[in-house]
């Protein structure tokens, strides 16, 4: 079923019983409201203007928003990668619960998205107690996620069993500046959340929008067309242009059309698979 036919019906609906009223009122009552289409023809450019822009920046955002999450399942993934071959043989309950502050960055993330509040089923079943309610006391608990990973990080780099391991600076460093990059996408996501397109300008184009489709039936009455094709000629364009119009205003919130369901669980499958592969991984050779 089309959403956005079901949301755009009342609006038709009206114009289209418009139209109707005008080729009633010619008919028996002898009077025709008609103007020349000229003005009309200076008009429909500049509406056509307004709704390519603003269907281009909802567009936009759209675009911009998959690619944060996009960034953020690549980001989990190399992070998750280093937990488990430098983390894990040192500290392996660090790396694990590492893990899991990384899984919930994305299910907190879309819950304060999506205007949820704290996702605390998903606290409680992927975080020790402490750890999770130390999280959801938080304002903000995937920044709080975030900030507890670094922390783990760091504590787990003093350790003397990482640190006087060969090659320990680099992987370290790499994993910091990831965590930077994941808290960098979440506040892209935050950005585009918190600023919306400008009002005015949604409003504008809506206005001019409904004189334009209001004039309609009045130029098409002008041109001598029979009342049949009056009536369906408004019914077209008003069903084209005002479809165009709810399809920018959808996308303009693009949190709510993206699967955050789908790429919170794609987060999680990453992380497990990494730290604890299934089936575990074979021993070395002894060669090496």
């Amino acid at each position: 079923r089309s959403t956005t036919a079901w949301a755009i019906l009342p609006v038709v609906a009206s114009f289209t019983i418009w139209a109707a009223f005008l080729c009633i009122a010619k008919r028996f009552l002898w009077f025709e409201f008609t103007i020349s289409k000229e003005p009309l023809s200076l008009v429909s450019s500049s509406l056509g203007l307004l709704l390519a822009l603003k269907t281009n920046q909802s567009l936009q955002r759209l675009l911009e928003a998959r690619k944060a999450w996009g960034n953020l399942i690549m980001h989990a993934r190399v992070i998750a990668g280093i937990l488990a071959t430098r983390f894990y043989p040192v500290k392996p309950h660090a790396a694990v619960v590492c893990g899991r502050l990384l899984c919930t960055v994305g299910w907190s993330l879309r819950a304060s998205l999506l205007g949820l509040g704290n996702d605390s089923e998903a606290l409680w079943k992927l975080l020790p107690a402490q750890e999770a309610e130390w999280i959801a006391a938080h304002p903000k608990p995937a920044l709080a996620a975030l900030d507890r990973l670094s922390l783990l990080v760091r504590k787990t780099a003093l350790d003397p069993l990482y640190s006087k391991r060969p090659l320990a600076t680099g992987p370290h460093k790499i994993l910091l500046t990831e965590i930077v990059k994941l808290d960098s996408e979440a506040a892209v996501c935050e950005r585009l959340l918190t600023s919306p397109v400008l009002p005015t300008y949604t409003r504008f184009t809506s206005r001019l929008l409904i004189i334009w489709l209001a004039c309609i039936p009045m130029a098409l009455l002008g041109l001598g067309l029979s009342d049949t094709m009056v009536v369906f000629g408004t019914f077209i364009s008003s069903y084209v242009m005002i479809g165009i119009d709810e399809i920018a205003i959808e996308i303009e919130e693009p949190m709510r059309l993206l699967p955050l369901n789908a790429i919170c669980k794609v987060v999680m499958r990453e992380v497990c698979s990494r730290i604890i592969p299934h089936p575990p991984s074979p021993p070395f050779p002894d060669a090496l």
